[in-house]
């Protein structure tokens, strides 16, 4: 019994959602709604890196990690649309590369952003190396995220690719 007490639970907090995506456009409104969310914290952590204020990069930092996780559980509710699931994966494995380095790699770079000009010649090498790792990493996932979205768009554009103001949710 309570297994599908859950199971209409669950299902009546998906059908709202399911029901507002009909078209392409909601679909694309919906990912790229969220998309401006996990960027516009991804700028605003990064703008924090460049503040001597440990305060404001953690805090930012945290911002940024609640955005990467509830936006990848955006989209593992989000329903395929027409089959089509390559955009939304694709974004869901990108917010989770994010949340992963918020963990450990970013929280190094807020280490070294607050220790700069203290840092030794070892971890100026080793923070250029894992800088150069992780963008080469995050340009392999944005790389697969800009080829699902054009994939979309060719299956079932065009839409109105309006730009969601930063921040912006549906």
């Amino acid at each position: 019994m309570k297994n599908f007490i859950a199971t209409i639970t669950v299902l009546t907090c998906l059908l709202p959602l399911q029901a507002q995506i009909r078209t392409a456009q909601d679909y694309y409104d919906y990912i790229t709604d969220r998309q401006s969310v996990v960027e516009a914290s991804l700028i605003g952590f990064s703008n924090a890196l460049e503040t001597d204020s440990a305060g404001l990069m953690y805090g930012k930092l945290k911002i940024f990690k609640d955005d990467c996780e509830k936006m990848a559980g955006y989209m593992d509710d989000l329903a395929p649309f027409r089959g089509h699931t390559a955009w939304r994966d694709a974004l869901r494995d990108l917010y989770i590369f994010y949340y992963k380095l918020c963990e450990r790699e970013y929280v190094q770079l807020v280490d070294y952003s607050l220790r700069l000009t203290q840092l030794t010649e070892l971890e100026y090498r080793q923070l250029a190396d894992m800088m150069n790792m992780l963008t080469e990493e995050e340009n392999k996932k944005v790389e697969a995220v800009n080829m699902a979205r054009e994939d979309f768009l060719k299956k079932f554009g065009p839409v109105n690719m309006r730009e969601p103001k930063a921040g912006e949710e549906k």
